[in-house]
């Protein structure tokens, strides 16, 4: 009988939700015969500490707090007024240009992120089978922040330290400048930055496959894919939020051709291309006083977000090694577009910050190793129907995306 094969190449843009991540399956343009169900289980995981910028270079994802803070910095930031005068007298003492930096902020972010999928799959006809996808995420995040004085910064600290009238504001000063991420994001009202673990339901996808054309060597088939915004969006009071969903729904449409060169064969050769169009949404958003400065105490509640729309293209193949086991080799290339924010209560500058280097690409691989009952049921010398899959997707180049590979387990039965 036919079955429906991997899972399709959308999950992999929803299961992990925030932008591209590399596809851990090959697409298939197989369905279920009518009245036949589908379960599957997919258990993936993935890692992250480096990402790839705005030109395709890789650096840590703690990049972002890395800050110059200068003189002028701390004078602006002063809580009162002997913070203010013990910085402006030292300037004044030591003849020290206000925009000299004393140090350097340092952060480091690390991620690991499994998603526990299971999948419920319909053929509601011979033409046509129905799908729901409900990945529930569990995140961990890592993060910690400090701060590199130079020597500028040194003398600065112990002037005010020697100041005997300056005791409180010096101690005030050095942990301002010591902790300054989560001095400057908790003033900003932000919450506590700090490690945390997280399980939470992510997007929910809803998926039909249709035939399209079908002969004994070539088969095409058509997608239509529905996210619902289901998972939590983005917390606009955490520094760091890694969050299962982004608040608004998606529509993506697809297309999937196999080929099997040889008609005593298995072997396949499997090329799809997909659309995803994410809808316009209105969300609470932190807006950025400039570039430099995005950490912001400024909210707009009602934020027009439009997340940048989604293209991908996928080449693989399907190999029989041995009756039931198979090997999956496959790229994919994906591309979205630039995201666009805007709002009443500030100036628009302000607001297209938060679209700055959000286009993204990436080429990402991926290798499997299948093992199906199939087969044997066919031939009535095994009465239940399952397979297993392990998959791994490797990153292979991108802009604006996480470097971060994928490993699937999967295991799916047949009734």
């Amino acid at each position: 009988m036919k079955v429906v094969a991997a899972l399709f190449l959308f999950l992999a843009e929803t299961t992990f939700a925030g932008g591209l991540s590399a596809p851990f399956d090959l697409d298939s343009a197989a369905r279920l015969p009518q009245g036949v169900r589908n379960f599957r289980y997919k258990l993936i995981g993935t890692s992250v500490a480096e990402k790839y910028n705005a030109v395709g270079n890789i650096e840590p994802l703690g990049t972002a707090f890395e800050n110059s803070i200068t003189f002028q910095d701390m004078i602006d930031g002063a809580d009162d007024k002997g913070e203010e005068l013990a910085t402006k007298g030292y300037l004044d003492a030591k003849s020290v240009n206000p925009n000299s930096v004393i140090g350097e902020t340092t952060g480091e972010v690390r991620v690991a992120k499994t998603a526990n999928v299971p999948v419920f799959a319909y053929g509601l006809a011979s033409w046509w089978t129905t799908a729901l996808v409900v990945p529930i995420t569990t995140t961990n995040i890592e993060v910690d922040t400090g701060f590199v004085a130079n020597e500028d910064g040194q003398r600065f600290h112990d002037y005010i330290e020697q100041e005997d009238f300056k005791t409180r504001t010096a101690k005030k000063l050095r942990e301002k400048t010591t902790n300054a991420v989560v001095t400057s994001s908790k003033d900003k009202g932000y919450k506590e930055l700090k490690s945390e673990t997280l399980t939470e339901v992510g997007d929910i996808v809803l998926v039909n496959k249709f035939k399209g054309f079908e002969t004994a060597m070539f088969a095409l088939a058509f997608k239509q894919v529905v996210v619902l915004p289901t998972g939590r969006p983005q917390d606009p009071n955490k520094v760091v939020d890694i969050a299962p969903g982004d608040g608004q729904l998606d529509l993506g449409v697809g297309v999937v051709t196999e080929l099997k060169p040889f008609s005593k064969s298995d072997w396949k050769i499997i090329a799809g291309a997909n659309y995803t169009s994410q809808l316009p949404a209105y969300v609470t958003r932190r807006i950025p006083e400039s570039k430099d400065k995005k950490l912001s105490e400024d909210i707009d509640k009602d934020t027009y977000m439009n997340l940048g729309d989604i293209y991908s293209a996928q080449l693989g193949t399907r190999v029989p090694l041995a009756p039931g086991l198979s090997f999956t080799t496959g790229y994919t290339y994906q591309y979205k577009e630039g995201d666009i924010y805007d709002g009443g209560l500030y100036g628009d500058g302000r607001y297209s910050v938060l679209g700055e280097d959000t286009e993204q690409e990436m080429s990402s691989a991926l290798v499997g190793l299948g093992y199906s009952t199939v087969p044997f049921f066919r031939e009535k010398t095994y009465s239940v129907p399952w397979e297993v899959n392990l998959t791994y997707a490797k990153v292979l180049r991108g802009r604006n995306v996480n470097r971060a590979d994928l490993v699937q387990a999967e295991l799916a039965m047949f009734f």
